[in-house]
């Protein structure tokens, strides 16, 4: 998520599972405000060109021009990595739910049962994983990921590695997601809670990961992220 305050004097900046879904719930219009989808360029900056106009963004890129452009102060929302991975691997299973059954009942239904099965869920997660691999290359090992192997479920919005981009920014607030009430107190808002999980789901996705043929490898991309994480504090 990106949000520029109207005098562009503020930036906000966090990616999946970190709270963003709560901060856009309660910015008004005088913010500007994005998920994860790529940014128009004009929508966000003055274009110089005609060419620039239509110009997308990707989310690093932007923050990257935004920065550039209008020196603002960048607040960033940052969250303990291992259960940022808990609840985004939650999301991405969940989404994978909502594109097997189209019923909501259904989709209850089938999420309690594999909630509420441990051996089976460590089992799917097992599969999903199994199913994102892909071998690596020298030039992924060096910049990315230095393992053999890895998933496509590591580059996605909730769950991938991103503090390094935070690391870049000089001078950023860093806000921990246990002080975002505070921090959206301070803005001048009412902290509303938006896409929470329930504690019964993040206890079991924890459990089923930790029992995943692949928690090794979980673990090992997930080491330079909470080495960044535990240098802001």
């Amino acid at each position: 998520m990106l949000a520029l305050n109207s005098d562009k004097t503020h930036l906000i900046f966090s990616v999946g599972k970190t709270g963003s879904s709560s901060i856009q719930k309660v910015l008004d219009s005088s913010w500007l405000s994005v998920g994860e989808s790529n940014i128009k360029y004009s929508e966000w900056i003055q274009p110089f060109h005609i060419d620039d106009a239509e110009r997308k963004m990707q989310q690093y890129e932007a923050l990257d021009e935004l920065i550039f452009i209008y020196n603002p102060k960048v607040t960033c929302i940052i969250r303990e990595p291992w259960s940022r991975f808990v609840s985004g691997t939650k999301e991405i299973l969940q989404d994978y739910c909502y594109l097997l059954y189209k019923d909501h009942n259904q989709i209850v239904e089938n999420w309690n049962r594999i909630m509420d099965n441990p051996d089976v869920l460590a089992e799917i997660l097992s599969r999903v994983f199994y199913i994102t691999e892909f071998d690596t290359d020298e030039h992924y090992r060096k910049h990315i990921f230095n393992w053999h192997r890895s998933f496509s479920i590591f580059h996605n919005y909730h769950t991938k590695n991103w503090l390094h981009k935070v690391k870049e920014i000089s001078n950023a607030n860093i806000v921990p997601i246990n002080e975002l009430d505070n921090f959206i107190t301070s803005l001048g808002y009412t902290p509303l809670r938006e896409n929470v999980s329930t504690k019964r789901d993040i206890i079991a996705i924890d459990t089923a990961l930790k029992n995943c043929n692949v928690y090794h490898i979980i673990k090992k991309y997930l080491e330079v992220e909470i080495k960044l994480y535990e240098s802001f504090n």
